[in-house]
């Protein structure tokens, strides 16, 4: 009986062990191992949406004409990756600084603010 005892628990053990925690953690990035290039945009948008960052945001930008979507990922919490949609294609910035994406999310115009404070800057570029 106790033999069986102890087969059982050592089989549970395993299976807790056994790195089926969670699936959907299994392919995660560590902020420490995200690459400062990427070959394509894609490539980044991919990255960094599977990787694990200390800050994370986003805003609601129905009222926009033109913008239909704006995230922010920070693994300082200083600065960080943007990422925004527009009806023209999706654009990723690196190293905005956390204060401009709170300006962003507040401004009274999205793509006023992000013509005149973001386009242009804080570029991601490519290999």
């Amino acid at each position: 009986m106790i033999k069986h005892l102890h087969i059982i628990f050592f089989l549970f053990l395993a299976a807790c062990n056994s790195g089926g925690s969670n699936p959907e953690n299994a392919d995660r990035i560590s902020c420490g191992h995200i690459p400062e290039n990427f070959s394509s945009y894609h490539e980044a948008i991919s990255v960094i949406e599977k990787s694990d960052f200390k800050y994370s945001d986003d805003v609601n930008t129905t009222r926009s004409s033109w913008i239909r979507g704006a995230r922010f990922y920070s693994c300082s919490g200083n600065e960080g990756y943007f990422i925004i949609e527009t009806d023209n294609g999706i654009y990723i910035h690196k190293n905005m600084p956390v204060h401009v994406w709170n300006a962003f999310k507040t401004a009274d115009s999205f793509g006023r603010f992000y013509n005149a404070y973001i386009k242009n800057n804080y570029q991601l570029l490519l290999n």
